[in-house]
């Protein structure tokens, strides 16, 4: 089930636990944390919606495979204008 944020609790997990194991495991500034997070959600809002109209799609990072990964890509280069260093 989605909450206001956008994305299932699912992927609120998966967030908080990529973040949790960021925290124990690397000596990361808590901005470039925050960053991360952000990061996630963006990218987890979009896979759960942008080719999944009809039906309720949860986050599971086993789901997610290159050619995602590439659509993802290319949507936020898109609709955010993100510049990736392909040039």
């Amino acid at each position: 089930m989605r909450e206001k944020t956008g994305i299932s609790e699912q992927g609120k997990q998966t967030i908080q636990d990529f973040i949790q194991a960021l925290t124990t495991q690397e000596d990361l500034n808590p901005k470039t944390l925050k960053e991360y997070t952000s990061d996630l959600k963006h990218f987890i809002g979009w896979f759960e919606t942008a080719y999944h109209q009809e039906e309720e799609v949860i986050f599971q990072i086993e789901d997610v495979a290159t050619p995602t990964l590439t659509r993802y890509r290319e949507a936020a280069q898109k609709n955010y204008g993100i510049e990736t260093g392909d040039h």
